[in-house]
């Protein structure tokens, strides 16, 4: 197989990988636990959120708290 035929299958392949339909059949199974993929949802949010300003609380900690001028 030539390596042009090798790309284009495997163009066609990643193409593949994303099916609407599928995508919701999937969230059909998830209907009934909607509440709990909702509060799932905003916790993921909330976490990353507080993730991303750790850094900034240890800022505040060394700085004022640790070695205070």
């Amino acid at each position: 197989m030539s390596e042009e035929a090798k790309k284009f299958h495997e163009e066609e392949a990643i193409e593949k990988t994303y099916d609407l339909r599928v995508t919701l059949r999937l969230l059909g199974y998830l209907k009934p636990y909607w509440k709990m993929a909702a509060v799932a949802l905003v916790l993921t949010f909330v976490t990353n959120i507080l993730i991303s300003l750790q850094p900034y609380f240890t800022k505040v900690a060394v700085d004022d708290f640790i070695t205070p001028k």
